[in-house]
């Protein structure tokens, strides 16, 4: 069976400077932690480029389908199989283009809608990341984690695996210490009849208070259908978010140009 084209799924997340207070007062935030996080799956890519940089003309696994041209589609897929794996949750062999990666750079269309988002002084942006992911009626959904950079809380004593096959000179610890954050949560893209997302965003403040739980949220909590290329909205009294969901473009193949016959 061929393996499924990927999409490409982008998110904004931000709070409304005046929004209204529906938070509620918990002593967890959630258990996002062992899901699979785009954006650790960048930092462990980007740690086994550096330590292969004569390996990866790339400069990154995650980068692989954004290099310049004119690499061919031969030599790309050469890369992804010779340099230093990372290597997604459907099996233990290298994925070209690698899945569940965090990008670096967002679509021209997410770009403006960030853009717009700064200038306003309606919206804080709290995050904003994409990655690649199948999507299929034969592949099962995979949540994927949604977060921030501010951690809450650091369980030291337990651990989570990064979910990567990494193989290089130094190889990053098979496992982290799980971290809340201050924003945190996870985006399920499914596809059965019509394609879904399920949303769940969590916006966590500490109270100081020996009475009440050491916890308050904000949820955002949405399940809906969606469109290919159109962005969506998803709105709670506190917290937003856009999400796009787009077919990923190919680059065009040409075996007959090598990567050494590039102009400089």
């Amino acid at each position: 069976m061929q393996a499924a084209e990927p999409v490409r799924v982008e998110i904004i997340v931000f709070h409304h400077a005046e929004g209204r207070s529906d938070r509620w007062p918990s002593d967890n935030n959630g258990d996002f932690g062992a899901l699979t996080d785009p954006l650790e799956r960048a930092r462990l890519a980007a740690w086994t480029a550096r330590r292969t940089p004569d390996r990866f003309p790339g400069g990154s696994p995650a980068a692989i389908s954004n290099l310049p041209g004119p690499y061919s589609m031969a030599h790309l897929e050469q890369l992804a199989t010779s340099a230093s794996r990372v290597s997604g949750p459907y099996g233990q062999i290298p994925i070209w283009p690698d899945h569940h990666v965090g990008s670096s750079s967002l679509s021209s269309t997410m770009q403006r809608a960030l853009e717009r988002l700064d200038r306003s002084g309606d919206y804080v942006v709290l995050s904003a990341t994409g990655w690649l992911q199948p999507l299929d009626r034969q592949t099962a959904a995979v949540p994927v984690r949604v977060r921030g950079h501010q951690a809450v809380h650091i369980h030291w004593t337990q651990l989570v695996g990064h979910g990567l096959q990494i193989e290089g000179p130094i190889a990053p610890p098979p496992a982290l210490a799980l971290v809340d954050y201050r924003l945190d949560g996870s985006l399920q893209l499914r596809q059965r009849q019509f394609r879904h997302v399920d949303l769940e965003l969590v916006w966590t403040e500490r109270v100081a208070s020996e009475d009440e739980p050491a916890l308050a949220l904000h949820r955002l909590s949405q399940s809906r259908p969606i469109r290919l290329g159109r962005l969506e909205y998803f709105d709670s009294a506190w917290l937003g978010a856009l999400v796009l969901v787009e077919e990923w473009q190919r680059p065009t193949p040409d075996d007959t140009t090598q990567p050494e016959s590039r102009s400089p």
